[in-house]
């Protein structure tokens, strides 16, 4: 299934879901989980993984917020888990190394709260099997301005190697980017 194919039943599932059940206003984070629970269902963990998280030229591998905030939920986090984990241990077994390249476009202060749990668990995982040894850049993409602010203000916990390969790139350039990094 293409990228379209998918956004548009995405689209469509999701367009249904809110015509059966109102759309809350407030108290929407159990509303977007069944939704998304609902849409990994229908096209299944294994489609919306591959069109998430996926290794381009070697040991580059990009990760597509866009399309992880339509099915990501509490029931699939170790699934998703498990899958970057994968990947990033592929690359370091081929490679000895890999990029991470992260597409934030439409990432919320709420999202963030709504994901910290997924959020924790991938950076655990980062941890136990040491990653930040074999990461050689970690690229932003459509970064929010809260997310620079933000490092910023942490930057004196955050280590001197790993500064040295984090990338924010603004809303402003993110798109050209992103296009030269696949062509």
């Amino acid at each position: 299934m293409s990228n379209s194919n998918i956004m548009n039943k995405i689209e469509l599932l999701q367009n249904e879901y809110y015509n059966t059940y109102n759309k809350n206003i407030i108290f929407k984070t159990n509303q977007k989980f069944n939704c998304a629970n609902t849409i990994c269902n229908e096209i299944g963990i294994d489609n919306m993984l591959q069109k998430t998280i996926y290794i381009f030229e070697s040991n580059k591998i990009f990760i597509d917020y866009t399309i992880f905030k339509t099915f990501a939920n509490p029931n699939n986090y170790n699934d998703l888990s498990i899958f970057l984990a994968k990947i990033i241990n592929d690359c370091i077994y081929k490679h000895k190394s890999f990029e991470i390249h992260i597409n934030l476009n439409t990432l919320t202060i709420s999202a963030v709260t709504r994901y910290s749990d997924i959020i924790n668990l991938f950076a655990h995982h980062g941890q136990e099997n040491k990653y930040d040894k074999y990461l050689t850049k970690l690229e932003l993409y459509y970064c929010p301005s809260f997310i620079t602010a933000t490092t910023n203000i942490l930057s004196s916990f955050i280590s001197p190697d790993v500064k040295k390969i984090v990338h924010f790139n603004s809303k402003s350039t993110s798109e050209v980017l992103i296009y030269k990094l696949f062509s």
